[in-house]
């Protein structure tokens, strides 16, 4: 019927796709970049919170850099150069991680999940040395050698996401006939929610292993550029 010739399309996938991947991406960075940043740099609340603020900035200025773009690139032009942006970040964040050795040290995971110690490297410091029964100090540093490839990686994310949001909700309008418009928005609101809501649980056990969930992320939007190259000259302009 009308619904399957409507919905049943490749394009229409690739765009219900990416919806899920926009905010699955979105969910899971907000949930794994606090833990990271803690293992990772020893940061606290305040440089966590400078982090996100940033990042807003980022997006406030991406929606207005969409809004110029417009005028002279069509939807499905900027989709790409979203889905481009954000896989650049991940490629980054899947070639820095399985370096990152803070990330190796079993002790330093279970005493960053004690609560007790999550606010001071120093406590953090002697609850190594007290599980282990040495006198080294230093058995925590936080190496800041990848810390730009994580600003670019996160800053490229943040960047991305708002072309992606707004141009696949704009073509899946465009593309859903205007008599079936309430079963497609409602369709893409229920792929938005389950996005939202994977995003976290897929995150949370995966903080300890943030290569495995960027690896998934990133074969994610590989699998949609693909998807959005096929479907490219259906993409209504």
């Amino acid at each position: 019927g009308v619904y399957k010739r409507e919905f049943m399309r490749l394009e229409v996938f690739a765009l219900l796709a990416t919806t899920f991947f926009t905010y699955f991406n979105q969910t899971s960075l907000e949930t794994i970049v606090t833990p990271f940043t803690e293992i990772m740099f020893g940061w606290s609340e305040l440089e966590n919170s400078i982090l996100f603020c940033v990042g807003g900035i980022i997006i406030i200025i991406s929606y207005v850099g969409i809004r110029f773009l417009n005028k002279k690139f069509n939807d499905r032009v900027i989709l790409l150069f979203g889905v481009l942006i954000i896989m650049t970040g991940l490629i980054i964040a899947c070639a820095i991680l399985p370096f990152a050795d803070q990330f190796k040290n079993p002790e330093a995971h279970r005493a960053l999940k004690n609560p007790k110690f999550r606010s001071s490297s120093n406590l953090l410091n002697q609850t190594l040395i007290e599980s282990n029964g040495t006198t080294n100090a230093s058995m925590i540093t936080y190496d800041y050698k990848y810390f730009p490839a994580f600003v670019l990686f996160v800053g490229l994310d943040v960047l991305g996401l708002p072309a992606i949001a707004i141009c696949s909700a704009s073509l899946f309008t465009k593309l859903v006939n205007n008599n079936v418009q309430g079963i497609g928005q409602g369709i893409q609101r229920g792929i938005l929610g389950v996005g939202t809501i994977l995003g976290p649980l897929c995150a949370g056990p995966l903080i300890f292993k943030p290569i495995v969930l960027i690896s998934i992320t990133l074969g994610f939007i590989i699998g949609i550029f693909v998807f959005i190259l096929i479907t490219f000259k259906k993409l209504i302009k």
